[in-house]
Parts: C-alpha cells; sequence; structure tokens
C-alpha cells in the first residue's frame, strides 16, 4: 500500500497547486476551446489507427490548452503502457488522477498499471474506487471477481453486480460455472443454460465432452479450459467477453469524451428542414427522349461530368455524340477505368450490344469495343444492364451483364485492354439490381443482387473468384425487392444493405453472427419499379435516401436520432444520381424530367453544415497495379470530433457531410486489395493517393549490436503458406527451414546472452517451430555466408567459408551505361536502371553485366547483396490473365571468346527479401568456359548493392557452436516506424521507434499463442509452434560462449524454421491462420474444416489448453 499511500500525496500536492492559481480549462465557444477539441479529436483518431506519434503531439498540446482536463493525461498514460514505458505512464495517471479521482474510465486505466507492475494490491484498490465510482461498471466488476479468492465475502455481490451490469452474458455464465467447478462440483443448470444459446459444433462436442468426463470422473476443469477456449471462436461468446474484458494487447481503452470539459455530439446534427430543390436551366435540350443519365468523375480534378443517352446516341453537355447501343434505364451505362490509366473511359449496354468508350489523355472518347478480345456474340447480345466490380481482387475493374434473356454474363478484366468470359455466379439466374461491399467485415466484398426472378441473393466472397449463399433474415424474404445499395447508416462501422421492396418500404440488413432486418423508411410509390440511392444531401453528417421513380424522387433526411423524415412532396425528377457536378461540397440530383430531358436539380440549405470530399487514388499507373485506379470496391472512413461516418468507395470521389464539425480528423481508407492507410490534417476535396507499402514481407529479425536493436534481414522468407502462382494453382512448400547470416559486429553480447529479437508487424502470421543460433568462428582474412536465395529447389544450407572480398572491376546495366559506382560497395544505393512494369514486382526483361578480377580464383563465388520488391498473390493471379510476362528469377550467361553468350545458370531463384546475399557458383563460367564476364538476367525488381568474388575455402576453415535458446518469451510490441530512403530502397524498420500500438490490420482468424514464455514450443521441430500475430515479438536470449580465440573473428547464423501467411484476399484460405500447417502436409490445400477435426490440434490438443489461448479476430480494426 506505500506505492499507492505515496501517490495520493503528490495527488493532494498537485491539487492545492491548482487551487493557488493553476491555469484553467478552455469556455465553449472560444478559440481555445475549439483548438482544444480539434487537438483532443485528433489525438483519439490517431490512437485508433496507430499512429501513436501523431497522437502523443496533438494530446500533449491538449494538456498545454486545458490543462485541468484529465482525458488527455490519461490516453497519454495508456500509450506509455502501450509502450511498456511505465514511469512516464505513472507520471501521466497521476496527473488525471488529481483531476478526477473518481472517473471510472481513469481508474481502470490505473489498475491496469498496476497490474503491468506486478501491484496486486493496488490492482484491487483501484477496481473497488473504479466500482464504487460505477456500480455497473463491467470491465471493473469482472476483473475484480478473477483477482479476489472464490472465498471471498465479496465474490458473491460482485457476481450479482455483474449479472446486472451485462444480464444474460455468456462469458460471466462461463465464470459462474468455473467457479461452481472451484468450490467442487460443477453446476449442471448453469451448463445447461450455457449449452442452450446457439452455438457450432465444436462447442457443443466440448460441451459434451465436458459432461462426459463429469459423469465418468468427476473431474471437469480439464474439459472447462478447453470450452473456454473453443468459445472464444464463436462471435456471440467473444461479444460478450468483449464487454467485461479489455484484451491484453490493448491494455485498456482510450477515453474518448471529455471529463470536464463539455463534449462535442456524436450523432449528426439536425436535418436541414429548409433544404429547397431548384431545377437547373442550363442542362442542353435535347430532340428525343432520353433513356439514360449519369454523373461521371473523368479522372481529372474536375467535377463530374454529365452524359446521357437515348436509344441511339450518348451526349455530353459539350455536345459531343457517340453512337449508343439502344440504352434504356438506370443501369445502362457506367464509369470505370478498364485500362489503368486514371482516365474514367464508358461502357454502355443495351438492345444492340455493349459499347465501351476510351477516354484519351485530351478527355476525347472513342470506341474500342472491337479491341476488347470479344466475340460478336457477345458484343452484339442484347443487354437490359451493366454493372462492375473487382469481382476476382486482383486489382482490376470486371464486369457483370444481364442479357436480354436474363442470363448473368460476367468478364474478366485480363488487365491487358481484353476481356474473357468467367463462371461467376454460377447460381444467380439473371441480374435486376447488384450491390457490392463487405457486409459481413472479413475484409472482402460480398455481393447482393435482385436476381431475374426478382428475389434477393446475398452471396458470401470465398475469395479467389469463390462465393457462396449467405442466409437472408425471413422478413426480408417476405418483401419482393425491386432495388439494393449499401450504407452504413447507423455509423456502427458496419456497411449494411439496403432493399427497396415494391411495397415503398426501405429495409436495412446487417449480417453480423446472426443477421438482422428493420424497416428504416417508407414512401408512397407509384409505379412497380423504382431505385434507391444514398448521399448526404444536406451535409448534416448524416446518410440520406432518395427513392426515384419515373418523374419523381421521393427524399428522406436523417436525423440526429438516426432516422429517416419525409421531406415533403417529391421531387419533379427521376434521380439517377447525386453528385458535386456544380460545387464542390453540395450534392446535385441528376435524372430525367417528366418529359425524359437531362435535368439537374441543386440543393440550396440555410444552416451551412461543413462537408468534405475525398478523391481516392491508387499510387500509380506502373510499378504497382496492386489497386484499380480509384480504389473502387474499398472503404473510407472518417472521424471529426466524435462524428463517425462510413462509405464504401463506389466511384472517384466520395463525398461526407459533417455537420457543425469543421474538419475531418482522421480518414482511414482501405483500399480494396486490403491495404490500410490513415490521412490526417485533409483539405476537403483532396486527392488521397495509395501508398505503396507492402502488406506481406515475412518477419523481421533485430539484434544487439551494443549499443541498440539493430534491423538485420527478413527471416523464414521460403516457406509461404497459400501463395498463389496464378489464377489456377497455389505454390507447395519446399522447405521450411531457413538459415540468415548475422554479422558479428551486428551482434554482441550483453548481461552474458545475445539479444534476439523477432517481430511480427504486416499483414501475416507466423508459425514459428524451431529457432537457433550457430556461432560461426573464422580464421581472420576469411569470410563466412549463407545463401540466402529463394529457389526450386532450394539451396543447400550451410555455411560457406570463402577468402578475403575481391571487388569486381566493372559493371554496365543493359544499354552499356557504367554502373560500377553504385555496386562496388556496400552503401544502400542500389544499382535501379530497368524502370517499372505494370504490376509491382515485374518490370522489363534486363541485366546486369559484371566483370570480374583477373585474381579470381577459378573456385570461387559471385557474391551479391541486394533485394527484391516482391509480387504477392494478388498479383500472380492478375498476370496469368492476358497477356502478361511471368516473372523469372536469375538467368546468368558468361562470354565466349568469340563475343557470344551462354546460360552457365538457368533459374537461381532470387534474394529472399531485403537485405540478403546470393552466392553464384563461379566454376561454370571461369574453370570450364574461361569467361571473365557475366550477365545477371531477369525481369523482377532485383535491386543490387554490392557485387564480390570469392575464392571458395574448405569447411575446416571454421567451427560452429550450435546454440538453443535459454529464454523465449512472446509480447505484445507493436509496430516499428518504417521508412524508405528512395524508390529504390528498401523499407527499413527502426526498432526504437513505435509507430504506433493499435490494430492496423485485418488480422487473420484464429488461435494464436498467448503472451509468457514459449520455449518448450522452439525447441524442436515438431509441429509444436508459437503462433505469431501482427505487433507481437518474440524475444529470444541465447547463453553468451567463450571469446573468440586470437586471429580468428565471429559471425553467427540464425535457423528458424516455420511457416508465413499472409492475409492477401487471393492467398488461399487467407481469411484464417488455417488449416494449421504441418511438416507431413507441403502441399496445404485441404480447406479448414473444425479446429478439434484439424491433424495438428489433435496430435498436439493440449497446446490449445496450455499455449494456443488468445483468439485473434479483426474485430477491433472494423472500426478503428
Amino acid at each position: 500500500m506505500l506505492r499507492v499511500r505515496s501517490q495520493f500525496i503528490l495527488i493532494i500536492l498537485f491539487v492545492v497547486a491548482l487551487g493557488c492559481g493553476g491555469s484553467r480549462n478552455p469556455q465553449p465557444g472560444s478559440e481555445a476551446y475549439n483548438s482544444t477539441v480539434s487537438a483532443f479529436y485528433a489525438g483519439v483518431s490517431a490512437m485508433e489507427v496507430g499512429e501513436d506519434l501523431r497522437a502523443n503531439a496533438k494530446l500533449e498540446l491538449v494538456t498545454e490548452l486545458a490543462p485541468m482536463e484529465p482525458a488527455a493525461w490519461a490516453n497519454l498514460a495508456l500509450m506509455a503502457m502501450r509502450r511498456n514505458e511505465l514511469e512516464v505512464a505513472q507520471g501521466h495517471l497521476s496527473q488525471a488522477l488529481s483531476l478526477d479521482s473518481i472517473y471510472s474510465g481513469v481508474l481502470l486505466l490505473a489498475a491496469a498499471h498496476a497490474r503491468m507492475l506486478g501491484d496486486e494490491t493496488a490492482q484491487v484498490h483501484y477496481l473497488h474506487k473504479a466500482v464504487a465510482s460505477d456500480p455497473l461498471n463491467a470491465r471493473a466488476l469482472y476483473d475484480l471477481v478473477h483477482l479476489l479468492p472464490n472465498s471471498s465475502d465479496e465474490i458473491a455481490a460482485l457476481m450479482e453486480q455483474l449479472d446486472n451490469a451485462v444480464p444474460g452474458n455468456t462469458s460471466v455464465l462461463l465464470k459462474r460455472l468455473e467457479q461452481s467447478v472451484t468450490r467442487g462440483t460443477l453446476d449442471v443448470e448453469l451448463l445447461n443454460e450455457l449449452a442452450s444459446h446457439q452455438w457450432g459444433p465444436d462447442v457443443n462436442e466440448q460441451i459434451q465432452a465436458l459432461r462426459e468426463a463429469v459423469a465418468e470422473t468427476g473431474d471437469a476443469a480439464t474439459q472447462l479450459a478447453f470450452l473456454r477456449n473453443v468459445l472464444l471462436s464463436e462471435p456471440q461468446y467473444r461479444q460478450d467477453l468483449a464487454s467485461v474484458r479489455v484484451p491484453i494487447e490493448r491494455v485498456g481503452d482510450p477515453i474518448t469524451r471529455f471529463i470536464r470539459l463539455e463534449s462535442p455530439t456524436s450523432t449528426p446534427a439536425s436535418l436541414d428542414d429548409s433544404l429547397q430543390f431548384v431545377a437547373d436551366q442550363s442542362l442542353i435540350p435535347t430532340d428525343e427522349p432520353q433513356e439514360w443519365i449519369a454523373a461521371i468523375a473523368l479522372g481529372n480534378e474536375a467535377l463530374p461530368a454529365i452524359f446521357y443517352a437515348g436509344r441511339d446516341s450518348v451526349k455530353t453537355l459539350r455536345e459531343e455524340a457517340w453512337k449508343a447501343p439502344g440504352v434504356s434505364g438506370h443501369d445502362a451505362g457506367i464509369g470505370i477505368d478498364f485500362d489503368f490509366d486514371f482516365r474514367t473511359d464508358i461502357i454502355l449496354a443495351g438492345a444492340d450490344g455493349i459499347r465501351l468508350f476510351r477516354q484519351d489523355s485530351l478527355e476525347q472518347f472513342a470506341d474500342v469495343t472491337a479491341t476488347l478480345g470479344l466475340e460478336a456474340a457477345i458484343t452484339g447480345a442484347a443487354y437490359t444492364g451493366v454493372w462492375a466490380a473487382d469481382i476476382d481482387l486482383e486489382g482490376d475493374i470486371d464486369l457483370l451483364l444481364n442479357t436480354a434473356q436474363n442470363e448473368l454474363l460476367a468478364l474478366r478484366n485480363n488487365g491487358d485492354g481484353t476481356f474473357e468470359r468467367e463462371d461467376w455466379f454460377s447460381g444467380v439466374s439473371g441480374i435486376k439490381a447488384f450491390a457490392w461491399a463487405d457486409f459481413d467485415q472479413d475484409g472482402d466484398p460480398d455481393a447482393g443482387f435482385v436476381d431475374a426472378d426478382g428475389s434477393l441473393v446475398v452471396m458470401q466472397n470465398e475469395r479467389q473468384g469463390r462465393f457462396t449463399s449467405m442466409p437472408v433474415p425471413a422478413l426480408a424474404a417476405e418483401f419482393t425487392p425491386l432495388d439494393v445499395t449499401v450504407s452504413d447508416s447507423n455509423s456502427d462501422g458496419k456497411i449494411e444493405l439496403l432493399v427497396l421492396a415494391d411495397t415503398g418500404q426501405v429495409l436495412r440488413i446487417t449480417f453480423g453472427f446472426q443477421a438482422t432486418v428493420e424497416v428504416l423508411a417508407q414512401v408512397d410509390l407509384q409505379t412497380s419499379s423504382a431505385q434507391i440511392l444514398t448521399g448526404d444531401l444536406d451535409n448534416n453528417g448524416g446518410v440520406d435516401l432518395v427513392v426515384t421513380e419515373v418523374a419523381q424522387s421521393h427524399i428522406l433526411l436523417q436525423d440526429q436520432d438516426y432516422a429517416f423524415y419525409s421531406r415533403g412532396d417529391p421531387v419533379d425528377l427521376e434521380a439517377y444520381a447525386l453528385s458535386a457536378t456544380r460545387f464542390a461540397g453540395r450534392l446535385d440530383l441528376i435524372g430525367l424530367g417528366a418529359d425524359r430531358q437531362p435535368t439537374r436539380f441543386g440543393i440550396l440549405t440555410t444552416k451551412g453544415y461543413h462537408w468534405k470530399q475525398i478523391q481516392p487514388r491508387a499510387a500509380q499507373a506502373v510499378g504497382d497495379q496492386r489497386i484499380n485506379s480509384f480504389g473502387i470496391g474499398g472503404e473510407v472512413e472518417i472521424r471529426a470530433g466524435l462524428l463517425y461516418q462510413k462509405q464504401p468507395i463506389t466511384q472517384p470521389i466520395v463525398h461526407f457531410g459533417l455537420g457543425t464539425q469543421s474538419l475531418a480528423d482522421v480518414a482511414r481508407i482501405t483500399w480494396p486489395n486490403g491495404s490500410v492507410q490513415a490521412e490526417f490534417d485533409m483539405l476537403s476535396d483532396e486527392i488521397v493517393s495509395a501508398t505503396q507499402r507492402l502488406k506481406g514481407s515475412c518477419p523481421w529479425l533485430f539484434t544487439w549490436d551494443g549499443d541498440e536493436m539493430t534491423f538485420v534481414t527478413d527471416f523464414i522468407w521460403r516457406s509461404p503458406l497459400g501463395l498463389r502462382i496464378n489464377a489456377q494453382e497455389t505454390a507447395g512448400i519446399m522447405t521450411t527451414e531457413d538459415w540468415v547470416k548475422i554479422r558479428g559486429d551486428q551482434l554482441q553480447p550483453r548481461e552474458g546472452f545475445y539479444d534476439v529479437r523477432i517481430t511480427a508487424e504486416l499483414w501475416e502470421t507466423h508459425f514459428f517451430d524451431h529457432i537457433s543460433l550457430m556461432a560461426v568462428d573464422h580464421p581472420v582474412g576469411t569470410e563466412v555466408f549463407v545463401d540466402e536465395r529463394f529457389a526450386f529447389p532450394p539451396p543447400e544450407l550451410k555455411v560457406h567459408v570463402t577468402g578475403e572480398l575481391v571487388p569486381i572491376t566493372g559493371a554496365w546495366d543493359d544499354r552499356g551505361k557504367d554502373v560500377l559506382e553504385l555496386v562496388a560497395a556496400q552503401d544502400e544505393k542500389y544499382a535501379d536502371f530497368f524502370g517499372r512494369g505494370d504490376y509491382q514486382g515485374i518490370t522489363r526483361h534486363h541485366y546486369l553485366e559484371v566483370e570480374i578480377s583477373d585474381e579470381t580464383p577459378q573456385d570461387a563465388w559471385l557474391i551479391a547483396r541486394g533485394w527484391i520488391r516482391p509480387t504477392d498473390s494478388s498479383i500472380n493471379v492478375a498476370i496469368s490473365q492476358g497477356q502478361h510476362a511471368a516473372p523469372s528469377g536469375l538467368r546468368v550467361e558468361a562470354q565466349l571468346p568469340d563475343g557470344s553468350w551462354e546460360i552457365v545458370h538457368a533459374n537461381l531463384g532470387f534474394p529472399s527479401g531485403k537485405s540478403k546475399t546470393v552466392l553464384i557458383d563461379l566454376v561454370p563460367a571461369v574453370r570450364e568456359l574461361g569467361s571473365r564476364r557475366l550477365r545477371l538476367h531477369t525481369n523482377m525488381e532485383i535491386y543490387w548493392d554490392v557485387l564480390h568474388t570469392a575464392a571458395k575455402l574448405s569447411d575446416s576453415d571454421r567451427q560452429v557452436t550450435s546454440l538453443l535458446p535459454a529464454e523465449a518469451d512472446l509480447r505484445y510490441r507493436g509496430f516499428s516506424v518504417v521508412s524508405e530512403a528512395d524508390r529504390s530502397s528498401p523499407e527499413l524498420p527502426e526498432y526504437g521507434t513505435l509507430s504506433g500500438t493499435a490494430q492496423v490490420w485485418r488480422d487473420l482468424i484464429g488461435y494464436h499463442t498467448r503472451f509468457g514464455d514459449v520455449l518448450p514450443l522452439l525447441e524442436k521441430v515438431d509441429d509444436r509452434y508459437v503462433i505469431m500475430n501482427a505487433a507481437d515479438e518474440i524475444q529470444l536470449r541465447f547463453t553468451e560462449i567463450n571469446p573468440v580465440e586470437a586471429g580468428w573473428q565471429r559471425d553467427f547464423v540464425l535457423v528458424g524454421d516455420g511457416w508465413v501467411k499472409d492475409g492477401d484476399y487471393n492467398t488461399t484460405f487467407s481469411t484464417t491462420l488455417r488449416p494449421l500447417p504441418s511438416h507431413g502436409d507441403p502441399t496445404y490445400a485441404e480447406p479448414p474444416g473444425r479446429l478439434l477435426a484439424d491433424p495438428v490440434y489433435k496430435r498436439h490438443s493440449s497446446d490449445w489448453q496450455e499455449y494456443h489461448t488468445r483468439y485473434v479476430v479483426p474485430e477491433g480494426y472494423s472500426r478503428g
């Protein structure tokens, strides 16, 4: 209790100081208050998206602007705790507690801090205070129940309070079961109550095993522990558990509202009931009735342009015209960038076929239908509509069409200007309406249809072009749908499917562990054909609905309560689009009037609410192509104060109303390939370009070099699980073992140990089965290397001893330019002369020509060090379509005396990641052919840093000491700051600085290893492994060995055995970390079934009781 008493003395002194003239908080409405609100919510937003450096700066500013506001101090303490900077956290917590010693949120953070210090007495003290302050604080009650002994007189009362706080909570019910077992007898009634819930087969099987164990032996503890772990896979249980416990890696929850200051509202502003719609007289009248109209952003920075079409021609307001294929209806045309030139093209579909008009650099359009590689039977068929989406998730936009015979036709974009018929959605009869968004919150978009029979069909995306039917709630099936669209209409971070029924009712279907449906609004339809549009018409921060039918549109405005209210009489317009075509920041209604003429209605509003438009853009037209030009299929979330909104990206400009908030604190973009990016301090109408970061690159290796933890390289690069080679094939695993060299200057002992750390920081799960360290002593004047290539077959795992390094004497690129200066020394200046191709990782065929010294003996190595920017599963799928060059590894040629060239190594593969060394045997070139000129051919993005030669020496010229780890501890760390010197250089992490500690990836689902000692899992190769998630770290300590002998020097080799699985949407089974990998099955072809039936689980099931008890899901990411 000494620590607690001393802390309260500090608190009293601080309060006295404030009472004697301390600063006061700013008053609402003042400039200082507005600045405080902006800084606070920018800081909280930065915390939530993993930008801790920015969050720290913003929250520290709040403590200067409003020093008596506890919330900022508390959040600073939370971030320090997440970085394990407990002394820093103590100071911030003392400030927060001095300002408010009874606010339960701050007291919970103080309890978490005490837990991290190992001070259980102080932890219980703060939890008691939190419960006294807030008797229904479920998290404080739950933690107290777990800390106090079951014999405590308090337990019964606390459990009763907990039941009142979260009635029916299944995690509390499980706790009661555990308490009954501790008392000696399992409470069967409680078990029956738990069993009455709708669980999956694994839970039901475990409940039965628990019953049998009680009946046979009376020992329920073991089976109850298994049941607790299996329940973690159930969404309902996880939801219940989240309401009473914060995951240990999060430490605690940020405080998102002011404690002393007045907080802004978290809901939309009041709707603008004075909204007026005014017809624009500037549109050009036509001689014939029009059948289609659209507002299309052309890809430049101008406002969207209006296109309209009659049966026979399509026109613009600039009076340009092209022949139209007999179009009719809302879905007769769309704008897409089909060829990745960042210019929107237009495709029309009608009774006379399809037409694709390609936009050129002068904003002119030309009909390129004949060049699409489609047979005349397709381009000339009759259609009723066309829709677009990246169905196979490989980076370009595909097409769906409905034929006049109500058959669905899917056309896959090959990425080379052509399309090919594909068998997607084969169970859907045809399309009347289509929506594309992530309904089930697993990262990939799902599909919603009104099919040709007038039924609602929802298809879950299983990735790799596979879809399965999602059940629709029974109530929704009672309606006949007319149209579908998507929205997050209640700002809960979940994209819903909105359905317009023939009754005029608008239904909201939310898909979770249980799909729900509710009626949002009702309009009086006059016809049997209608559509629904969404957008924020009054910019109040809500989602408004426009239900449109022939000659009129019904306007439904969302108010502060998220309910919808009719604006009054319908607008005299059949709206086809909502778009800001005249003034950025204010949507127009674009459509056809009663006379079928192109019409635009502008919106007049008196409230002057704020707005933001975001223009997502892929990184560049060449050298990436993982994301379609405008991010279609991704999502944008914004926070403005407490106001949160989320929208799917369906067009190049995404419009948000902000209500009374003058700016958005943060925008988080989830790109269509799953990459995530947060942007702060954005101007309205700002273009956001995707950063070209690698999603996956294997775990990173750091070592103690005597001064700091330094980055060495990436690790276990050779064993990717589920990596797609092309659209049909998945790569098998050739080897699970990896060796990497650690130079002696990179690993120095401290406190009697070698300190080695392996971090997981990308969209991956890592399985480590074994880790060991080799100390390699060799004479001064010699070198040792490991061949760090990725190749089929893999290179020999061996420590090679060489003589001294000999510089090459010449180096030229494939156009004859001298590049020796770039590859003569290891200086992180890379040879980059080959440009960029269409896709990341692949460029033009090129070679580096080198001349080796006459001093190089015939039996020698060419030692090349560099890095590779790799492809990924989705890129490999994309380049397998159409006419694209496949990646080709290193081909080495030697020059013959007559000047010709002969292949001496046909396919050596490529460097396995960053900062890697490749050993190329010179015997075939030098000894056998007498050549000293070589060419290293490839079409991959391989960047060489330095090339040397060295003589091969005997293995006897080394002494190897193998070390197993003395300690191995898994902990949560966070994410390193990463920097890239230039476009030719790799991304390199800085261990000493964390960019953030929040969940920043949509992590792979499944049981990961709990934090703590994991040494028994790493002792040998046996399919018992550590399962690491992003932000985890293994800290390894190897016992220091005797100093190196005089005349010798010491380097190291880290040996690892395991696998890496990334979350790329085209990686096989990439939603989950299962099936569990096994050395006995290198194919990774069996789909994940039930955990209890998995062969690895069955062999080592006790590991899922002792080690793999941390169930990871992306739910924390879904509304970051």
